[in-house]
């Protein structure tokens, strides 16, 4: 029988006790792995290794770096950068695990994961139950050192060591330190075209942008780690809030044919809930009082979440709600009363629990607790009519301001600023992977936490790939009789979001249809 996993880390089979630095018990054999929670330090069959990236957490799940566990328990790993898999292979068994997909694959037959595999600077993180399951060990856990130690399962032995020959030589993971390969950008970067104009050539479609063909409103755009695209959009003319139309969250899949998105989440009944009012007084907060602004994606939790204002005058008036993979109201503002431009604010969630956020309108700066509630924590570094956007690195929440065009760092003591941005001026911003994207509408610039700019891509020199992009047969398919006019501008107008592999989304406001600029092969 399988053990049952214990809550903020897993532990299987027997349990040996063996710390780093320490001994273990004259009885015991010697562990073949031992590594510590958020620490580089480990041990390799009683030898120190330094790990380029560390184990972490990731909800209730210990996540490992692949590359030194399979090499010293004797498995032998290959990399398919196309497919971007994984595959594992010890003593005739094949283990097959894809990035950011929550399904791997044990000799042909589907086996779920606790959490997917990973790529965090430059090394692949994964499950550590579902590893040492299949490569047979057994795992201990010492809570008072946050210690990880690995044996071979009863009857199991001690894993061999690999011969040279058969060494991994697959680009990600890496447990020493190694030159970060340079990317090569495409000389002329490419624009495809993703989904349809329903009124448009002669390519019928499902495609939910707006049923009553009239053209439609995006708010946000995001991308998470898992190959898709959100998109928060309003038809004004199709019902939904009186005064404000129906807002949806769509998405698009960049594994699924066909030129259209799907619809993620409708604004219904599951936004509604019940307070308690300053009087004391049971009161329904109605999800048609709820506007939502802005969509925000965390890689720290791997959830999308959207930040909204509440037209409820006895309800304070920012709401921010986890939308997927469930909906919940997740942080609340004090503050009541006019809060224009909220979705200039931004929002960021720690896989600790952790949430901050701002209210530019208010210059505040707050905390979010259990059950949404907010502690001031300080004032914003810039003024009522900036905006913000928010990236996470290595546990740190940074910031790009709009107005100051700087940097700041983001946590329980404020604002600690990072570095200025050297650009006239910035009309959209992005971050993703490490890195801001701001644009002054011509041009998109790569921003360091630093605040060092360079020039990401330059809209003149884009080329456009001829009708709508299929991603299963990589294919180009007829769009339009008519092909869909060049990018005039990337603003306020026209947003845009970075995913995982550099490639640039955007939702084309003339056009109206979802876009994509290809920087690297």
């Amino acid at each position: 029988m399988k053990n049952k996993r214990i809550p903020a880390l897993v532990l299987l089979g027997a349990a040996v006790t063996g710390l780093l630095g320490g001994t273990a018990g004259a009885a015991e054999a010697p562990a073949a792995i031992q590594l510590r929670l958020n620490d580089t330090a480990a041990l390799k069959n009683g030898q120190p290794v330094i790990l380029e990236t560390p184990p972490e957490l990731k909800g209730d799940t210990t996540m490992v770096p692949l590359r030194f566990v399979s090499e010293s328990l004797g498995a032998a790993v290959e990399w398919d950068g196309t497919a971007r898999t994984i595959t594992l292979k010890q003593d005739g068994r094949i283990i097959r695990l894809t990035i950011d997909r929550p399904e791997a694959e044990v000799d042909g037959q589907p086996a779920a994961l606790e959490q997917p595999a990973f790529i965090r600077s430059g090394t692949t993180l994964v499950p550590l139950r579902f590893v040492a399951e299949q490569l047979h060990q057994d795992v201990a856990y010492d809570a008072a050192t946050k210690t990880i130690t690995l044996t071979p399962a009863a009857g199991q032995g001690t894993p061999p060591a690999l011969p040279p020959e058969k060494k991994p030589t697959y680009p990600p993971p890496r447990d020493t330190p190694a030159a970060e390969p340079v990317r090569q950008k495409l000389e002329t970067p490419t624009v495809d075209n993703l989904t349809v104009d329903p009124n448009a050539g002669k390519v019928r479609t499902v495609m939910m942008f707006t049923s009553s063909g009239m053209k439609v409103e995006v708010h946000s755009i995001v991308s998470d780690k898992k190959d898709h695209v959100y998109v928060l959009h309003n038809d004004k003319n199709n019902g939904g809030i009186i005064g404000y139309g129906e807002f949806s969250i769509l998405k698009y899949d960049t594994a699924v044919p066909g030129p259209s998105m799907s619809l993620v989440r409708s604004f219904d009944q599951k936004f509604s809930f019940t307070y308690k009012d300053q009087q004391g007084t049971n009161r329904k907060f109605d999800y048609g009082s709820f506007i939502p602004t802005g969509l925000h994606y965390s890689e720290g939790t791997g959830k999308l979440y959207v930040m909204g204002e509440s037209i409820d005058t006895d309800y304070p008036r920012i709401l921010t709600y986890e939308v997927y993979p469930e909906v919940k109201l997740v942080a609340v503002s004090p503050d009541k009363g006019t809060n224009y431009h909220t979705g200039r604010n931004f929002f960021a969630a720690s896989a600790d629990g952790g949430i901050y956020y701002t209210d530019l309108y208010h210059q505040s700066y707050y905390s979010a607790g259990a059950e949404g509630a907010s502690t001031f924590i300080g004032s914003t570094p810039t003024d009522t009519s900036s905006e913000m956007v928010s990236l996470e690195q290595e546990g740190q929440h940074y910031v790009l301001d709009k107005n100051t065009k700087s940097v700041y760092k983001a946590g329980p003591k404020g604002f600690e600023l990072q570095g200025r941005v050297e650009l006239e001026k910035i009309k959209g911003m992005a971050a993703s992977g490490g890195y801001f994207y701001a644009t002054d509408g011509a041009k998109v610039y790569q921003i360091n936490l630093k605040g060092e700019a360079s020039i990401y891509v330059t809209l003149d020199k884009l080329t456009y790939n001829k009708g709508f992009y299929n991603p299963q047969t990589k294919q180009y398919e007829e769009l339009y009789r008519t092909e869909p006019g060049k990018l005039t501008a990337i603003d306020e107008a026209n947003r845009f979001t970075v995913d995982e592999a550099g490639s640039i989304y955007l939702f084309d406001n003339v056009n109206q249809i979802l876009r994509r600029i290809n920087v690297y092969p």
